[in-house]
C-alpha cells in the first residue's frame, strides 16, 4: 500500500508466473509486474484498505537452493477492522543476490464481497 510496486518487482526473478487455479498469468519482465502490482493497489484502495499486511504461515525446507513460502494476506480497513484477502504460496529461489520469488499460485482470492472478516 505504500506505492512501492517498481522495488517490490526488483526481488523477482523473470519471466514470472502467476498461477489463480488452473490460469496462469505470465509476467516476462518487471513492467508487467508493476502494472498488476498497480492493479491490486487500486482494488484495495476501493475496498477502503489502508495497509496490508503479509503473514507467514508455513515455510517449506529447502530443496536444491528452492523453498515455499505459504502467505496469509491481511488487508486493515478505513472501519479498524482487518480482512484476509488472499491466500498464497510463495515459491523462492536462492540466488547471488539473495532469495528471489520466481513464481506465486494464488489459492485463495476473496473479491471485496465475499471477504470474510477476521
Amino acid at each position: 500500500m505504500a506505492g512501492c510496486a517498481d522495488a517490490l518487482a526488483r526481488e523477482h526473478l523473470y519471466p514470472y508466473a502467476v498461477y489463480f487455479g488452473d490460469r496462469l498469468q505470465a509476467m516476462p519482465s518487471s513492467t508487467e509486474l508493476v502494472q498488476a502490482y498497480r492493479t491490486i493497489h487500486g482494488a484495495l484502495t476501493a475496498l477502503g484498505a489502508r495497509q496490508l499486511e503479509a503473514r507467514v504461515i508455513a515455510l517449506g525446507l529447502p530443496k536444491g537452493g528452492r523453498f515455499r513460502i505459504w502467505v496469509d494476506w491481511w488487508a486493515e480497513l478505513d472501519d479498524g477492522s482487518c480482512r484476509l484477502v488472499a491466500q498464497t504460496v510463495e515459491y523462492m529461489r536462492e540466488t547471488a543476490e539473495g532469495s528471489r520469488c520466481e513464481m506465486t499460485e494464488c489459492s485463495g482470492w476473496a473479491p471485496p464481497a465475499s471477504i470474510a472478516a477476521r
